[in-house]
């Protein structure tokens, strides 16, 4: 696990249900390409919860240990679980 903040895609290119996350392990980036379980923290109900599926972008490369939430759909992730 790994706690890390979350920003917003500048590239837009993100999808609802959507992430982007490089965390670095062992001194080197590594891009995650697999489902995760992000919970919001303080977690205070089970909507804090949400499983995105991370995908690659390559113009998000440049960001390493964030995570990248879509800007599309009816409302951010980030939004939904406040």
């Amino acid at each position: 696990s790994r706690l890390v903040f979350g920003v917003s895609d500048p590239s837009r290119k993100l999808e609802y249900g959507e992430c982007f996350f490089q965390p670095t392990l062992k001194d080197v980036p590594s891009v995650m390409q697999k489902k995760v379980f992000i919970v919001r923290n303080p977690c205070y109900h089970v909507g804090d919860i949400r499983i995105l599926k991370c995908v690659y972008i390559p113009e998000l490369h440049h960001l390493k240990d964030c995570i990248v939430f879509p800007v599309k759909g009816k409302r951010p992730h980030a939004d939904e679980s406040s």
